[in-house]
């Protein structure tokens, strides 16, 4: 799966600090191989960024809400772009497209009257 060079960029400087860290601990440090962990490198519980989530926003100034709303609002952004909804259900790791319809659907009726009026725009040319 593509990811922007903004991202990529971040997990290069994540990278790079746990370089540092690593020699900084020597043959003490836990190589796990991990990308995020716990501070002594061993893996995280799944829902541990769900605890943090909510937490975080509010500091910054955000309304509360949960870790996969990053997940909804990621696929809703798409399909308002245009995104072909085959290649948002394909980045959702949906076994089906149609998985990804039933849930995103209800954002596809102002997509309708755009595509309506792209047509005629086309056919008027």
């Amino acid at each position: 799966m593509d990811i922007s060079k903004e991202v990529v960029d971040v997990l290069k400087d994540v990278k790079k600090k746990q370089a540092e860290i690593k020699l900084l601990y020597g043959p003490e440090y836990k190589d796990n191989g991990l990308v995020f962990c716990q501070a002594d490198r061993e893996p995280m519980y799944p829902d541990t960024p769900s605890s943090w989530f909510p937490v975080f926003l509010e500091k910054i100034g955000l309304p509360r809400l949960n870790f996969h709303y990053l997940r909804h609002t990621h696929a809703s952004l798409l399909l308002q772009a245009g995104v072909d909804i085959k290649i948002i259900s394909e980045r959702l790791g949906h076994s089906s497209i149609r998985i990804t319809y039933d849930i995103y659907s209800h954002l596809m009726p102002g997509m309708q009257k755009e595509a309506v009026n792209r047509l005629e725009n086309l056919l008027r040319k």
